[in-house]
């Protein structure tokens, strides 16, 4: 899961570079086809910096609910080391 947001990020940095790429042209203008790349390559950058957050966004709830899973083990071992105790009296 950690590759796959560098994966998006890199694929969209393709994309705007291959935009860049087909923007360079012999006139000052745009053509359609330009434009229309132009607009594609920004579509997929936007998907890819959405993905991106989403992911991070996973990964923070993930983050916090094994923090949270970690506390709950921590409270049961503090539990039955109790019970072991007292079982030993």
């Amino acid at each position: 899961m950690a590759k796959m947001p560098k994966t998006v990020l890199n694929w969209g940095l393709v994309f705007v570079v291959a935009g860049f790429i087909s923007l360079a042209g012999c006139t000052k203008h745009a053509n359609e086809e330009q434009l229309s790349a132009l607009a594609q390559t920004e579509q997929a950058a936007n998907a890819a910096e959405k993905a991106l957050a989403d992911c991070e966004s996973d990964q923070s709830g993930l983050n916090s609910k094994l923090s949270q899973k970690k506390r709950d083990l921590k409270r049961a071992k503090d539990e039955m080391a109790a019970v072991k105790g007292r079982l030993g009296q």
